[in-house]
């Protein structure tokens, strides 16, 4: 599988987003993924691999901390359960905007 890494990931418009697919069926979402040590883009490979998903690398915030586009033939719910159970895995989230609370 392919794993492409980018500097950094693209601003994402408001509105509709690939985060918020939670529908049964193909899923296609930005998730974050922790790992519980070091990692690099042949971690991120070996994490596909094992999870039978194709996950492309937007940023690497952290040196544990990847933004990944996923992209699996199963349900959302089903692939990130995969990616938190893995291996070496400490966290794996989807990746939702987050809003200044103004109340």
């Amino acid at each position: 599988m392919a794993v492409l890494a980018h500097a950094c990931a693209e601003p994402r418009a408001q509105g509709s987003s690939p985060a918020a697919n939670n529908s049964a069926g193909p899923c296609k979402q930005r998730v974050i993924v922790t790992f519980a040590s070091v990692a690099e883009n042949s971690d991120v490979a070996a994490l596909a691999a094992s999870t039978g998903a194709e996950l492309n690398v937007l940023s690497r915030p952290l040196p544990t901390t990847y933004v990944l586009d996923l992209a699996a033939t199963v349900d959302c719910g089903v692939a990130l359960t995969r990616l938190r159970n893995a291996a070496g895995v400490r966290a794996a989230e989807p990746d939702v905007r987050r809003r200044l609370n103004q109340g």
